[in-house]
């Protein structure tokens, strides 16, 4: 019972126990730091953590470089695409005095000698014959015109010929026949050549030195001095033609090529120009034929006169054995997926068969004989130009007239509905090693 009275205790004495206590924790309390007020210990832990650098700080500082670099690389691009911008413009600004610099120095008293003079031809509008580009009196004293009659064009070295300017005509009893005068540094194509006895002594000079120089003296002077009805009469193809006869230089029997700009666009499937035609005489080559057939056909090939008759093992020996020992190459349809593993190969060098050039058949005889006869394939190049032979120089130039007759009628015919324009930019004839001679193309037209 004694314990039991020990154990109880007394309320006002468990009551003052109680606001001891809650003293002691407020008293407790007030001893913590604050938010505003940090502990010393703390304050002394990061002034130390600023002492000494952290890996995110050496990171930031870093990364202000890079942002530093790179803003700087943008400034000097920036002045560098500025400082070009001035320098292509410059020629075309004819109101430029000066360009202030950061040192306050002018762009045209930095570059004064730099800048060239510029000569303004006459003007054909001009009712007095002269030309004042000052007129306006704001150009620049740095680019100077000058000014001359008419009359003074065709005086000295150099004599300005164009649409708007005429050359005085030349007096005939001036002129001399250059194969009486020629030296041996060169030839001419024929002895009614005539040109002006000076100009005849100046070619003479100019082409010694040119043989002393080089060693050459295979240069052949083709045209002179020729009147009005002569220079028209040298654009058509047959005049052309007897040009280019005359004018080969080679020993040899040289090819005659007829090279054709054409008004289209060849990147547009709609204005394509493409085909084949047999020339009326041949091209005065022998070609050899590759066909890719089987069974009866290859059969039917090899009675034609074909030179090479195959299948997969012919595909093998041009893949493998990289041989092109033919000119053409003639397939049947049933044969084309053997063929078309070797586009890759045998599309650059131009000779991939084709329906539309005849070269893809099942009439493998009919093929082969227009082929041996001279049959001629033409397309346009990348540049829109086409390159075709019309033949040899031994032909003459009847005989190469109906070729290209026949040539020029085929690609006139096949002229796409989606051309605009003129459609014949271009024509010029040539052979293998002699100059190029161009025919006009308004004179040809559709028999």
């Amino acid at each position: 019972m004694q314990e039991k009275k020990r154990k109880k205790k007394n309320p006002a004495a468990e009551q003052e126990e109680q606001t001891k206590k809650m003293q002691s924790v407020a008293e407790t309390a007030s001893e913590q730091p604050t938010a505003e007020e940090p502990p010393k210990e703390s304050a002394q832990k990061s002034s130390k953590s600023k002492q000494k650098p952290t890996a995110s700080g050496s990171a930031n500082t870093k990364e202000n470089r890079r942002t530093g670099w790179i803003l700087a690389e943008v400034a000097i691009s920036a002045a560098l695409l500025v400082a070009m911008r001035l320098t292509l413009l410059h020629p075309f600004l004819d109101n430029w005095t000066e360009v202030n610099t950061m040192s306050g120095s002018t762009w045209l008293e930095d570059n004064a000698q730099q800048v060239p003079l510029t000569t303004t031809p006459p003007d054909s509008t001009d009712p007095t014959g002269t030309t004042d580009s000052n007129k306006n009196g704001n150009q620049s004293d740095l680019y100077k015109s000058v000014s001359m009659d008419n009359q003074e064009i065709h005086n000295g070295d150099l004599i300005l010929v164009n649409n708007s300017t005429a050359y005085e005509s030349t007096d005939e009893n001036e002129l001399e026949a250059v194969y009486e005068k020629k030296t041996d540094s060169y030839s001419v194509s024929g002895s009614e050549l005539m040109l002006r006895g000076d100009v005849i002594d100046n070619l003479n000079h100019m082409l010694d030195d040119f043989q002393t120089e080089t060693g050459h003296s295979d240069i052949i002077i083709i045209s002179g001095y020729r009147t009005t009805e002569q220079q028209q009469e040298l654009y058509d193809a047959d005049a052309a033609l007897d040009l280019v006869v005359k004018a080969a230089p080679a020993k040899f029997d040289e090819t005659v090529e007829v090279h054709i700009k054409l008004g289209v666009d060849g990147r547009h499937a709609d204005q394509q120009v493409r085909g084949a035609i047999v020339l009326p005489n041949g091209t005065g080559k022998t070609k050899k034929v590759l066909v890719f057939a089987k069974g009866p056909k290859a059969q039917e090939a090899e009675e034609a006169g074909a030179d090479f008759v195959g299948a997969e093992e012919m595909a093998e020996k041009i893949k493998n054995e990289n041989w092109f020992d033919f000119d053409v190459i003639i397939a049947t349809p049933d044969m084309m997926g053997v063929v078309g593993r070797l586009g890759k190969i045998l599309g650059p060098k131009g000779l991939m068969p084709n329906p539309k050039s005849g070269t893809v058949t099942m009439d493998v005889a009919k093929a082969i004989e227009e082929t041996k006869a001279g049959k001629v394939e033409y397309r346009l190049d990348k540049t829109n130009i086409i390159h075709t032979p019309i033949g040899k120089v031994s032909f003459g130039g009847e005989k190469l007239n109906q070729n290209f007759t026949a040539l020029m009628e085929a690609i006139l015919k096949a002229k796409p509905a989606a051309a605009k324009g003129q459609y014949l930019r271009s024509v010029t004839v040539t052979s293998t090693m002699g100059p190029g001679v161009k025919v006009n193309p308004q004179k040809i037209t559709l028999g």
